[in-house]
């Protein structure tokens, strides 16, 4: 290193400058924010708060319950979008059936269907799973046709080849060149 050289910050003191924005934040809002805000406590009410929850015995029960919530919601939008996807790619007929209604839905924020499904399954655990599932399904479609749509011709031809049956082609061909497109 020469005499002009600046030393390169270590990855942790980067990280650090990153959140000085966000600490100077939180301290200006903790200095200027009235207790009494219902809309936006200061940071410390916050924990105070917490700290309550956990006394009262609710805390846990409420992170099991909106884990188990979102759980539940990702693997029926897994699963939906998915499928439906799969079905997307693969068929033209259904790509051209389908294509102009998912794009319109796609167009609707996915907090507008939150309200909606609260109006129509009520305000318990299952509307909670049905709203995770139906935002959180939407990307996993897309990709999924997107995916579908781009396995090569080779490796489903080659699999017919070499004798596969359907659900082997499936098991050991496409679903394994499809979980890249479905995980991003």
């Amino acid at each position: 290193q020469s005499s002009g050289d600046q030393p390169t910050p270590t990855p942790v003191i980067t990280a650090l400058r990153g959140l000085l924005p966000v600490a100077a934040l939180l301290i200006v809002w903790q200095l200027t924010t009235s207790v009494d805000s219902l809309s936006f406590p200061p940071p410390h009410e916050w924990l105070i708060a917490i700290v309550q929850m956990r006394d009262d015995g609710v805390l846990f029960p409420a992170i099991r319950y909106t884990l188990g919530t979102y759980a539940l919601g990702l693997v029926g939008a897994i699963v939906v979008g998915g499928i439906v996807g799969c079905a997307i790619g693969s068929s033209q007929v259904i790509d051209r059936a389908l294509t102009p209604t998912i794009d319109f839905i796609t167009a609707v924020p996915g907090a507008a269907l939150v309200p909606v499904a609260v109006l129509l399954l009520g305000s318990g655990q299952l509307s909670g799973v049905v709203a995770v599932a139906l935002i959180v399904s939407w990307p996993i479609l897309l990709n999924t046709a997107t995916a579908m749509r781009s396995v090569p011709a080779v490796r489903l031809e080659m699999s017919q080849t070499i004798g596969l049956s359907r659900p082997q082609r499936w098991g050991k061909v496409i679903v394994p060149s499809l979980i890249p497109g479905m995980m991003l």
